[in-house]
């Protein structure tokens, strides 16, 4: 799991509860809006109806297609993640000349 700082968490998990879903699936979430530029996300979160996509400005597509609740639920989580990314430093600052690492450990 990616770390986050303390705003992130504290915000995780208070969309954990207030939504009814696990920290593992909003934090999912959290990383696909961050990649996605807070603006799109393309995901695949079993809790969210597998795989989907999401987009600013209202395109959400989930797996369950019939799904209307889950679609709602899909879209507004998506909206807070990316006005809270775009105000808050939510994952720590890696300092410069830090090496990436991978999976299997390994400095790339």
């Amino acid at each position: 799991m990616q770390k986050l700082t303390d705003i992130g968490a504290n915000f995780v998990n208070e969309l954990s509860s207030r939504y009814g879903l696990s920290q593992d699936a909003v934090m999912h979430m959290l990383v696909a809006v961050n990649n996605g530029g807070c603006s799109m996300a393309q995901f695949n979160c079993p809790e969210l109806g597998g795989s989907g996509q999401w987009m600013r400005g209202g395109m959400t597509m989930v797996g369950d297609m019939f799904n209307s609740g889950l679609k709602m639920t899909v879209d507004n989580l998506c909206n807070e993640l990316a006005n809270f990314l775009a105000n808050n430093q939510v994952f720590p600052i890696i300092p410069a000349g830090t090496p990436a690492v991978v999976n299997g450990g390994q400095a790339i």
